[in-house]
């Protein structure tokens, strides 16, 4: 059995000489940023350090670690890793220590934020080749040519600090929206001096970097460089620019190319790196860059299975695959997978909810799998006494806190209720564009059934020990004023099909705040009704990640589903709907079904709850919560 699994996945098992270094495989981790994890001042600690040991124990064959600050002016996020100091050395030592003992090679990735770091947060104004702001952003100082050569040594004394910390080498961060690429990007640099006009100027700041670096730390160090194939800007770099870009790089001499996407005001037009986008999407720019260099290339972005690793490099496409989101999801991927147990692997559902720790400092995690970014403090140890444990309802968060239990010896029982196995979950991998969220579904399903949980339809509280209310409670229905023959439903009962929507008539007003109103307003649309969003807010969605409340208004506008905000709903007219905003009231219809998708309210009677929500950062919420409780029965 053990050299059957041997066989699996041969391209990706081949060693490969990378700027000197052997690595050995071709399984990369990608520079995962982990927000809330370093210190407030930027330095690695205990919590950082685990979160990198856990996936270099995993089998990869290259680590990269996220990217550091090469100067305060750059700083994105709170809690921003950084290296612009030499006080940050001796914890950064410690990390790449804790990464290469495993086996894996360590390279840091080298940043600076341009113009979308936050002054609020570093002090320093933003700094940008020009004075173009980013989407939502203010106008950036433009560098003076003093402030370049300030980076360029900033840049490169990064990279003395790196190799001094330990690390096999360096990447240099020019992709997303930051300050390298910002001086690549013709829609980004618009400078008539030598730092802009054409390609050779505005590639003269990233190759000064370049060369000082090796001036600094020598040749024999490796720097490797993220590219974008498309910064999603109108005018800005496409795959032909990047090409140029790439060969030019090729000749300063960097040791790789990895080959992401950008972060322009297109990305939630032009960007697949969204929640029913498909696998491997950014492929096609690694395969065309592979063509054109020499240089080993990695390919990044949607790789959730090693089969679709293993088809990028057996095709050619790569000569490396970044796993990013697939180790947040599950640590053990590589293992589990090479050892042909994939189907114990936590999958990767595009939710979003690791993101959201941008805004938030709590740091990386992961809605299925709460251990992610605290590797420290969520050990799983054995029950002292073995309790009868009852889940009602069958969320998210009430499906962890059954595994967990399950794992530590709790004879465990979940019992679904009115909603399907997976609760809210469940219902929203209906929504169009949603159905990867079923995989999360699926994978709880046959973890439970490993542990031998039993699942029923219902159960009674008597003869439990502990039972724990894991459902999203009643539905908010607001009771109207008003006359008419408008019915009016609860979301659950149109995502669940309780209402049969070929029987509802063809007009139809959603309305609420959140993601919940506009993923029921998407199901609603895509069956072919004449839908309306409400929105009693200035913003559709504002609960979500912008990513997917974009993506999912240009699904309702692709359906022809009309968005009206500002609109609190007040009195029901017959078949029309008033509602008032800063403008005063206004009628909305005709409509013949009103849908309320508002939330929910807990009703838990037992004395535990961990409930259930539709918003995956807000079920992440509830999710570790459960974990902890779990840990505690």
């Amino acid at each position: 059995m053990a050299a059957e699994h041997d066989q699996r996945y041969p391209a990706l098992r081949r060693p490969l000489t990378l700027g000197g270094l052997r690595l050995a495989n071709r399984l990369v981790m990608s520079p995962l940023t982990t927000y809330g994890l370093p210190d407030a001042d930027g330095s690695s600690n205990d919590r950082h350090r685990a979160f990198y040991e856990r996936r270099a124990r995993s089998g990869l064959g290259l680590v990269h670690v996220e990217s550091a600050l090469v100067h305060p002016s750059g700083q994105c996020w709170p809690n921003h890793l950084a290296i612009h100091d030499d006080r940050f050395v001796p914890r950064l030592a410690e990390l790449s220590r804790a990464i290469t003992r495993h086996g894996p090679v360590a390279i840091l990735q080298l940043h600076h934020g341009g113009r979308v770091a936050v002054e609020a947060l570093s002090g320093w104004p933003v700094l940008a080749p020009s004075p173009l702001p980013a989407p939502g952003r203010p106008v950036p100082k433009e560098m003076t040519v003093e402030e370049i050569d300030t980076m360029v040594e900033a840049f490169a004394q990064g990279a003395r600090r790196a190799r001094e910390a330990g690390f096999d080498g360096v990447e240099l961060h020019m992709g997303t929206a930051y300050l390298l690429l910002s001086f690549l990007s013709p829609a980004q640099n618009v400078r008539e001096d030598e730092y802009g006009r054409d390609l050779a100027g505005r590639m003269r700041f990233p190759l000064r970097v370049l060369d000082r670096i090796r001036e600094v730390v020598g040749d024999d160090y490796p720097v490797g460089a993220r590219i974008v194939g498309s910064d999603h800007h109108d005018g800005g770099v496409d795959l032909d620019y990047c090409l140029r870009v790439a060969t030019r790089l090729e000749r300063a001499g960097v040791a790789y190319l990895d080959v992401s996407a950008g972060a322009g005001p297109n990305t939630v037009r032009d960007s697949p790196l969204v929640m029913g986008g498909g696998s491997a999407v950014l492929a096609g720019f690694a395969a065309a860059v592979r063509s054109a260099v020499s240089v080993p290339v990695v390919s990044v972005g949607r790789y959730y299975s090693l089969a679709a690793a293993e088809r990028a490099v057996a095709e050619g496409s790569a000569d490396l695959v970044a796993l990013g989101r697939a180790l947040i999801a599950d640590p053990d991927v590589v293992v589990k997978s090479l050892a042909g147990r994939e189907d114990e692997v936590v999958p990767c559902i595009a939710c979003q909810a690791c993101h959201g720790g941008i805004t938030t400092a709590l740091g990386v995690s992961c809605l299925l799998h709460p251990e992610t970014g605290h590797e420290l403090d969520l050990p799983v140890v054995p029950a002292e006494r073995p309790r009868r444990v009852l889940v009602s309802g069958s969320g998210v968060a009430g499906l962890e806190l059954a595994r967990v239990a399950a794992l530590r010896g709790h004879e465990v029982t979940v019992a679904t209720g009115d909603l399907p196995f997976g609760g809210l979950l469940a219902l929203r991998a209906r929504v169009p564009g949603a159905a990867e969220v079923g995989d999360g579904v699926e994978y709880f399903r046959r973890a439970l059934h490993r542990l031998g949980v039993r699942v029923v339809p219902d159960a009674a509280p008597e003869g439990y020990d502990v039972t724990v209310d894991a459902a999203p409670g009643v539905p908010v229905v607001a009771d109207l004023p008003g006359t008419g023959t408008l019915a009016a439903v609860p979301a659950d009962d149109v995502l669940t099909g309780r209402v049969e929507l070929d029987a509802a008539g063809d007009r139809v007003a959603v309305v609420g705040p959140g993601l919940l109103a506009g993923e029921t307003a998407l199901l609603v649309a895509a069956a072919g009704k004449q839908v309306t969003l409400v929105v009693p807010g200035d913003r559709a969605m504002a609960d979500a990640h912008p990513l997917i409340a974009g993506t999912t208004t240009h699904r309702l506008a692709e359906h022809g589903a009309r968005t009206v905000t500002g609109a609190q709903p007040r009195r029901v007219m017959d078949t029309f709907l008033e509602v008032h905003g800063p403008k005063g009231p206004r009628t909305l219809g005709p409509v013949d079904l009103l849908v309320w998708a508002i939330g929910w309210t807990p009703a838990a009677t037992a004395p535990r709850a961990v409930g259930d929500t539709w918003d995956a950062f807000a079920q992440r919420l509830l999710v570790h919560d459960a974990a902890r409780l779990a840990r505690q029965l």
